[in-house]
């Protein structure tokens, strides 16, 4: 499987492999927690290839309570109802915001290089 997250930031770059997209998640979950609100989820293809994009808005509160306000968007490629490929669109600006403030509060996955494999 293959992933993608725009920026060049600690939550940026792509992953080949699951557990590379296991260690984003944990990232992810180490600065912020996130409340994520799905808008609309748009289902095309056969099953042997299916493309389902989602939109969302995603709340995410840091360790000091400090909240931030994303909205963004993934892609998913399936092939017979597997996920092969995982793109993430986001504001990278709210995103970049939010890992500066982290940082600040000595977060060090918050100034990490990107997780790509």
């Amino acid at each position: 499987m293959h992933t993608s997250t725009p920026g060049g930031g600690s939550l940026g770059g792509d992953r080949h492999t699951r557990d590379g997209y296991l260690r984003w998640w944990q990232r992810v979950f180490r600065l912020t927690t996130a409340l994520l609100r799905v808008h609309s989820v748009v289902v095309k293809g056969p099953p042997w290839r299916t493309t389902v994009h989602t939109d969302w808005t995603d709340h995410l509160t840091t360790r000091d309570g400090h909240s931030f306000t994303n909205h963004g968007s993934h892609v998913a490629v399936l092939r017979w109802g597997r996920i092969t490929a995982l793109s993430y669109d986001w504001d990278e600006d709210v995103v970049r915001r939010a890992c500066v403030h982290d940082a600040r509060l000595g977060v060090p996955d918050a100034t990490a290089v990107p997780i790509s494999d």
